[in-house]
Order: structure tokens, then sequence, then C-alpha cells
């Protein structure tokens, strides 16, 4: 049995919110974008990323859960568009419904105006580190010395 560290870092999208930059301020696109894309990769099990650790053996677990500060809010939606309009060409033009690549990425689109504006979507971000112990049985390895 092999031993050592572990770290894994994920979005939750189940758990995103989009955050209006003023209340009067529209986030019909971003909310859809939000939408359209968490239907599209499941996420839900993120939040179980400590139980699935310990399940597995690993110990010491260090778990963060937290949404970055809305200060990153602008840049960090539009690095996500970025990201989603790589997964409208990698996967959903690959493997989804005829089309659907296309309309990932008009919706990514549509939202510029509003990610302009000062709205965005805030992720959850999950990050569990872990400790696998090395076994200890010795059975069948023998040590050497080497004498100088």
């Amino acid at each position: 049995s092999h031993g050592g560290y572990l770290q894994w870092d994920e979005y939750d999208l189940s758990a995103q919110k989009i955050v209006s930059a003023h209340p009067s301020s529209p986030t019909n696109q971003l909310s859809e974008m939000s939408r359209r894309f968490q239907t599209a990769r499941e996420t839900s099990w993120v939040g179980r990323l400590p139980e699935m650790f310990k399940e597995n053996g690993f110990q010491s677990l260090v778990v963060d859960t937290r949404r970055p500060s809305d200060w990153y809010g602008k840049m960090s939606t539009e690095l996500d568009c970025m990201l989603r309009e790589e997964f409208a060409t990698t996967v959903l033009d690959q493997k989804g419904p005829p089309g659907s690549g296309d309309k990932g990425r008009q919706q990514i689109w549509a939202s510029g105006r509003e990610i302009a504006e000062g709205s965005h979507i805030s992720n959850l971000i999950q990050v569990v580190a872990g400790k696998k112990p090395l076994a200890t049985s010795t059975s069948g390895i023998t040590a050497k010395s080497e004498q100088m």
C-alpha cells in the first residue's frame, strides 16, 4: 500500500450565486449562463469531498471552503467565461446535442454587458488536503547495508 499527500481543489457549481453590481442591474444573462452550465456538469458531489477522502483512508484533513472576495468578481467571471467557452468547444460540441456548444457560446457573449457593468458569478471553492499513511508492514522486504 502506498502513502502520501493529496490536495483537491474544485468549484461547486451547484452552489454558484449571481452577484449584482447594483440592485437595479439586470443579471438575467448571467443567471441563464450559470444555469445552462450547471446542468451540463454535475458537481453536487464536491460538498462531499472531505467524506470521500475519509472513505479512501486519508487522515489529517485540511478543508477550506470559501467564496473569493467580491473584489475579484469581474476578473474571476471573465476567467470563468473563458473556461466555459473551452467547455462549450471541447465537451458540448463533441458530446452534447447538436448546436449545444453554439448556444453555450451565445449565452457567454450575451452575459458580457452584465459583467462589464460589474455583476459577476460567485463560485464556492472547496479545497481538501489529506495524508494517506504509508503501510508499515515490512513482510518480504529485506534491508541491506553497505560497508565502506
